[in-house]
């Protein structure tokens, strides 16, 4: 996008974020909106200490904490606490809490935010995106290699070279679509949810492993288009989600 049309479309899509999550009353929700606009904002600003995605360390982080762990803990979180209500979600917190010196799942189930109680689907869901985010994270500079070459940057596509970059991400996500295919033939519960999850994630493993070969790694218009696949995957795992018990 221009960058005036980025700026017209962004300050009020933020700023209706920021307002929904007060006006909600959620804290959930709010912590959740709010610190990623603050993480999208040092990712992307110009400005003295921020543009974070300038280094390859600071650009993963941001994208693996916004994408695997705070937009799902967080929206997980707000949806539990606005279902159950807000004296069974303070009390099913506490409970956790006092649970957590008894055995070991109360333990860990005690270092995750309040009100939220740890179910098949979000860890899923945390675990697909994180090693989707990390593909994203890892991918993201192929398409301008050439670019970061000249003015100098060291990314890790420009220290390891696009080919094995390229290999690396197909790996990973292959490696996540193969294991929601397990999950769903072993773990879900209900016949339905696992005739959608095996089906669903098997053809979409299948359509991003048939568009893979197609790519050709010296093109930077092939590389961008496979990018932009790969996150219309990562937004149709969203529609999935819900189908794991």
């Amino acid at each position: 996008l221009a960058r005036l049309l980025a700026c017209v479309v962004r300050r009020p899509c933020s700023c209706s974020c920021c307002c929904e999550g007060f006006a909600s009353g959620s804290s959930p929700l709010l912590a959740t909106l709010t610190t990623s606009l603050l993480l999208g904002i040092a990712y992307s600003t110009d400005l003295p200490l921020l543009r974070w995605k300038r280094f390859p360390f600071l650009a993963a982080a941001c994208i693996l904490a916004v994408r695997a762990v705070i937009v799902q803990l967080g929206f997980f979180s707000h949806m539990a606490a606005a279902l159950a209500g807000p004296a069974t979600a303070a009390s099913e917190a506490a409970a956790a809490t006092m649970a957590a010196g008894a055995n070991p799942r109360g333990l860990f189930q005690s270092l995750l935010p309040p009100g939220i109680e740890w179910t098949l689907a979000l860890g899923f869901g945390t675990s697909f995106m994180t090693l989707f985010s990390i593909v994203i994270a890892l991918f993201k500079d192929l398409p301008d290699i050439q670019g970061d070459r000249e003015a100098g940057l060291k990314t890790m596509s420009v220290r390891l070279g696009p080919q094995r970059i390229f290999n690396a991400c197909i790996a990973l996500l292959a490696t996540a679509y193969a294991a929601a295919c397990a999950i769903g033939c072993f773990w879900c519960g209900p016949a339905w949810s696992r005739l959608v999850t095996v089906a669903c994630h098997a053809a979409l493993g299948a359509t991003l492993l048939a568009r893979s070969r197609s790519v050709q790694v010296s093109s930077a218009q092939s590389l961008y288009a496979f990018y932009m696949l790969i996150w219309k995957l990562f937004y149709a795992e969203y529609l999935l989600i819900p189908f794991i018990r």
